[in-house]
């Protein structure tokens, strides 16, 4: 019989080079077309979606950013996928998203 156990780490115990060192590997783990979608998403000042980033950063095709978006948000934790609303671009009902808290923390 396999037992697993829970650990809890506090925050409070981490000491600061770990802390350096996790932001550093955050932004290391970043590339340039990530960077792009989040800036052109933060240029937009709110929750948007796939289109609308895509139109932002100039360019037309939405699988452009579609994967990393799909990995900001899953893998990475940077995004969150916010509510459904009209696109402004394309007039159709799409999904809406936005930094998370630790997404915020990178992006500033």
């Amino acid at each position: 019989m396999l037992q697993t156990e829970l650990i809890t780490i506090s925050k409070e115990g981490v000491q600061d080079t770990s802390k350096i060192a996790y932001c550093e590997l955050s932004e290391a783990m970043i590339t340039e077309r990530y960077r792009e979608y989040m800036l052109a998403l933060w240029g937009l000042g709110r929750p948007s979606t796939d289109l609308e980033v895509t139109y932002k950063a100039g360019y037309v095709d939405p699988n452009r950013f579609r994967p990393r978006r799909f990995e900001l948000e899953n893998k990475y934790g940077l995004l969150i996928e916010c509510r459904k609303r009209v696109c402004s671009v394309s007039g159709k009902l799409c999904k809406c998203f936005w930094f998370s808290s630790s997404g915020l923390r990178l992006i500033n």
